[in-house]
């Protein structure tokens, strides 16, 4: 568990400084690809940084996992708390930041360890989807943009 916990603040860090660093302004830049490359971000090696970056990262969660488990079986590892829940903690904690996912994460499973899953029963995945649908729809940013936009402190510039 500790070293789970050492692997999270390690990718939490990794996190930070690709997004606040020079790495996170060249795939900021790359939502403007031709613009870019003419501004002369080297586009490709970007790319296959972040590639790098998010499968070496996967790898090791996955490799954890297995070795947390001690098995590993089909239904088990494409259920939808494994493939799809990360994807939905994204959204409802906020994209493009890096406390938004963890906020997500922290509110999913927590939802569904404090008895949601159990009232629900069969309807669980159906709400899941719903939640996605009003986050896209009316919380564009996540909850943590939201709350990020409505008490944002002004900062004078200089």
């Amino acid at each position: 568990l500790y070293v789970i916990l050492g692997l999270l603040l390690v990718g939490v860090g990794v996190a930070f400084r690709v997004r606040y660093g020079p790495l996170g302004l060249g795939l900021a830049a790359l939502g403007e690809e031709e613009a870019a490359r003419a501004g002369g971000v080297p586009v490709s090696w970007l790319k296959a940084q972040a590639l790098f970056l998010s499968a070496f990262f996967s790898g090791l969660a996955g490799a954890f996992q297995a070795l947390y488990i001690r098995f590993l079986e089909p239904p088990y590892a494409f259920s939808l708390e494994w493939s799809v829940y990360p994807l939905v903690a994204s959204f409802l904690g906020g994209r493009g930041t890096v406390v938004g996912p963890i906020l997500g994460t922290l509110g999913l499973y927590l939802g569904a360890e404090l008895g949601v899953k159990q009232v629900l029963e069969r309807g669980y995945h159906i709400a899941t989807g719903a939640l996605v649908v009003l986050v896209v729809l009316f919380l564009r940013r996540g909850v943590f943009g939201f709350l990020e936009g409505r008490y944002a402190v002004v900062r004078p510039r200089g």
